[in-house]
């Protein structure tokens, strides 16, 4: 979770863009996209550095939740085998 102090500096960034784009001009001039695109940019760059705060690797998450799933589906095999045994013992 981003703290206090980043919270603050994730707001002025994003006012001083908001800023930046009102008075970029139209929307299609020149000024305005050159404006839009910082904008982008410092979103990406908060992006970046929040990611990093959070000690959250996507990477790492989506290597756990294969494994995950993978267990899950080999216990569903190994309930449906048990399960035909019984079915194939009471039916003796």
């Amino acid at each position: 979770m981003i703290g206090g102090e980043n919270r603050k500096i994730a707001r002025l960034v994003f006012r001083n863009a908001s800023r930046h784009v009102q008075h970029a001009g139209r929307p299609g001039s020149e000024k305005f996209h050159e404006a839009h695109q910082r904008k982008h940019s410092g979103v990406n760059q908060l992006e970046s550095q929040r990611d990093a705060l959070s000690g959250v690797s996507m990477d790492e998450e989506a290597v756990n939740m294969i494994q995950q799933q993978r267990a899950y589906q080999a216990s569903a095999r190994f309930i449906t085998a048990v399960d035909q045994m019984m079915q194939t013992l009471l039916q003796m």
